[in-house]
């Protein structure tokens, strides 16, 4: 028996499941080695043949997601755009937006349920390209913030420079994509447990050290009813802008659907994954904000103007030691490792990410187009198969384990449309409005 077994093993099982789809063929062949019978018969009834390994449990599916959007990196990377509404921005402006976030991650992760396959998601170029550069640029501008801290603000790096950290960490997140990503799924428990104790000691660090040096702590009436605007734009469009900041962190959602041919019981980890990851990034981040805000003083147009390039980088400088900051800034090398995963095609993708990264060669405004880049082409992204959904599928449609419902679900897509709608142009304008001073 153990030779006949061997090889089946390597010729494929035939098995017999019950049919989800009218027209899914009743016989399968697929390898033990890289799923079970039901997983292999699922991604069958769709129309695929199993031929990656399902070695990522449900908590490891939420956990490529959380530890892609690195929370805490994620949001000091993107403070330019929340920090000129004020407290009212960050704090408000992140919480409103969340809430829409989170909706689409429904509608998502009705469609991952239903059909757990990435081709069940549009996977467009731009978005995955865009997220790339903006990730790496991010990562980049931390590396030279501590350049600046480190010789007091004398030191003023070159766009040069800027651009060479990014180029060799787009490169290196190539190689890694290419020959480690047979390891990635042994790390994301572990790189979660990072961005959790990361979070938990800024929390903790910035108010104590604050109290430690006499710092005045602003009010919660400041924290959450202050709004200023530090931009050209009217007052509640700079508000509108804040929502950036969310839009590009909470953003990689979406890849657990990437990953759902390589998890184990996908209906279900898929979306788990998806609605887990937001819910958390939504509460925590509203937390991390609120506290950001109750520690950056008062001046916010001293943040936004100061040579650290980095808003979080000249809030922590007159709070904490040098070797605290360096400890705040390292973690964002770690959100760029949990990219890797998401990454297709990864060596046309680095390819292309350097050459779109020559933006940031010319002024701040066009280094925001990365950003920008990334969100407006995973709303697209998202956007397609929910309207599709809606407008074609709806009669075809066969929901899976996860599902709010016929009526709840019709209602939960239409409103992510909206919000996806508005998203996409909210990120094409620029952080500041026009200026009739600057036109001559």
């Amino acid at each position: 028996m153990a030779p006949h077994n061997a090889g089946a093993a390597a010729e494929g099982i035939a098995v017999e499941l019950e049919n989800q789809l009218p027209d899914a063929e009743k016989s399968i062949s697929y390898d033990p080695a890289l799923a079970n019978a039901a997983d292999a018969q699922q991604l069958a009834n769709i129309g695929y043949k199993q031929e990656l390994q399902r070695h990522y449990s449900s908590i490891q599916v939420f956990a490529i997601a959380f530890s892609i959007m690195g929370l805490l990196p994620s949001i000091s990377a993107t403070l330019w755009f929340n920090v000129p509404a004020g407290p009212v921005g960050m704090v408000w402006g992140w919480f409103s937006a969340s809430a829409f976030i989170f909706v689409v991650g429904l509608a998502i992760a009705e469609l991952g349920s239903s059909l757990p396959t990435s081709g069940g998601l549009y996977c467009n170029t731009i978005g995955l390209i865009g997220g790339i550069c903006s990730i790496d640029y991010g990562f980049a501008s931390f590396i030279v913030s501590l350049g600046t801290i480190s010789s007091d603000g004398e030191w003023s790096p070159k766009r040069g420079y800027l651009y060479a950290i990014f180029v060799v960490t787009v490169l290196s997140h190539g190689l890694l994509a290419t020959f480690a990503a047979r390891i990635m799924h042994h790390l994301q428990t572990w790189f979660v447990v990072a961005n959790i104790a990361l979070i938990v000691a800024t929390v903790i660090a910035l108010p104590v050290s604050m109290r430690i040096n006499d710092v005045p702590i602003n009010s919660a009436s400041v924290v959450f009813g202050l709004a200023e605007n530090e931009t050209t734009w009217p007052t509640g469009w700079a508000f509108m802008l804040s929502w950036l900041c969310p839009i590009w962190t909470i953003g990689a959602f979406d890849s657990c659907v990437h990953m759902s041919e390589e998890a184990k019981n996908p209906t279900k980890a898929v979306p788990i994954g998806i609605v887990t990851s937001i819910g958390c990034c939504w509460i925590i981040g509203f937390l991390v904000t609120a506290i950001l805000a109750a520690c950056a003083g008062n001046d916010f147009g001293a943040i936004l103007s100061s040579p650290f390039e980095q808003p979080i980088a000249q809030a922590n400088l007159g709070l904490l030691a040098r070797w605290r900051l360096a400890v705040f800034s390292i973690p964002p090398k770690d959100k760029q490792v949990l990219w890797v995963p998401a990454i297709k095609n990864s060596g046309a993708s680095c390819i292309v990410a350097v050459i779109i990264g020559l933006l940031s060669l010319i002024n701040n405004a066009a280094a925001n187009a990365l950003f920008s880049l990334a969100a407006a082409g995973n709303n697209v992204a998202w956007a397609v198969p929910i309207l599709c959904r809606i407008l074609w599928g709806q009669d075809k449609f066969r929901p899976g384990p996860f599902y709010t419902g016929k009526r709840l679900s019709v209602v939960i897509a239409i409103v992510a449309l909206v919000y996806l709608t508005f998203a996409t142009i909210l990120c094409m304008f620029p952080t500041e409005g026009p200026n009739p001073d600057r036109l001559f």
